[in-house]
């Protein structure tokens, strides 16, 4: 979690970025979060002025915050970067700033058996992207950026084949510089990191830590340009049979864990405060079938449970034992667990 990038609403937006490589910066006051303002709203204004003099953060910042409490598990989490296709999230306590997550944050949380790895890229990359080619002038290439709200431009040649990125830190760094008369060419990011389109979610998110690069350019076998990936693209990739069941079945945030039922049982989510009280991490909670803690006559139970009724049974692992409200909430296979206070 990130707790740095922060900033204030008088700040000149002439200098905010020039400490900071974030793409967005929440904005405090008191400690509490009045807004944010992203690299693409710096851009916005360099398009729109010859000058930022004069120009304060207020004046472009974003006050409708999306934000959630510090205490939600991971794929409550989740469910926010899917919904609203954003790129950090701010975290709070009872209004107070505490820190930002980012996509990678999360994904890092997860466990790694989750089945949405070995899903194809391509079913959750960008297909035809923008692009400029590398004889594109930066300002074009900004105005663009600002004018289509999106965050970098694949560049190509004539063929189609991928030879670099811009990205708005690009663009941001050419607007300090004055280096807005530039080719794309000049000062784009290169040589292009590409993945093959047919790869798996797993294979490139591997690429993107070891690279720590948190976009992908995918390419056909023959280097032309077929998508882009982004990491909150892999993030709702792995989440989205996860998340549909949250939708479907409107799994409530107070929920400590949520089990779908499947051949061998599985865990969908777990609370931190299941993780604290039992002393094991998400990645051991996946591996464990509900059936392990669960008496025959809880099975018996569970299994005969309909819809709207609910279950109080104790879930016990290697000698711990915590109370549990199991309810039904679909004619489906689903429920819900909530610790039993």
């Amino acid at each position: 979690m990130n707790t740095a990038h922060t900033t204030t609403a008088d700040t000149l937006l002439s200098e905010v970025f020039q400490h900071h490589s974030n793409h967005a910066l929440t904005v405090l006051e008191d400690e509490k979060v009045v807004g944010v303002i992203q690299m693409r709203d710096f851009l916005m204004a360099s398009v729109q002025y010859d000058s930022l003099d004069g120009l304060l953060v207020s004046d472009y910042m974003i006050e409708d915050v999306i934000s959630i409490e510090h205490t939600q598990n991971n794929l409550h989490i989740a469910r926010k970067f899917a919904n609203h296709k954003i790129k950090s999230l701010i975290m709070t306590d009872h209004g107070v700033y505490t820190g930002c997550l980012e996509p990678q944050d999360v994904i890092i949380g997860l466990p790694s058996s989750l089945l949405g790895f070995f899903q194809a890229a391509n079913q959750n990359m960008i297909v035809n992207p923008y692009t400029v080619s590398p004889q594109t002038l930066v300002k074009e290439a900004i105005s663009l950026m600002a004018r289509c709200r999106i965050s970098c431009l694949p560049v190509v040649d004539d063929a189609g084949k991928a030879l670099g990125m811009f990205s708005e830190s690009d663009a941001v760094r050419c607007v300090y510089q004055t280096q807005t008369e530039l080719s794309v060419g000049e000062v784009m990011t290169k040589p292009a990191l590409t993945c093959a389109s047919d790869a798996s979610l797993r294979q490139c998110w591997d690429l993107m830590l070891e690279t720590k690069v948190m976009k992908l350019l995918m390419v056909h076998a023959d280097g032309r340009l077929h998508g882009l990936l982004t990491v909150t693209d892999v993030l709702v990739g792995l989440c989205r049979s996860l998340l549909s069941t949250f939708q479907v079945y409107h799994c409530p945030d107070t929920a400590d864990m949520m089990l779908e039922w499947r051949k061998s049982g599985m865990i969908m989510a777990v609370s931190e405060g299941v993780h604290a009280r039992l002393g094991y991490t998400a990645e051991e909670l996946v591996g464990l079938t509900w059936q392990q803690g669960c008496l025959k006559e809880d099975m018996k139970a569970l299994l005969a449970l309909p819809k709207g009724a609910s279950h109080a049974f104790l879930w016990a692992l290697e000698g711990a034992a915590l109370p549990f409200v199991a309810t039904r909430d679909s004619e489906q296979a689903c429920m819900f667990w909530r610790l039993d206070a």
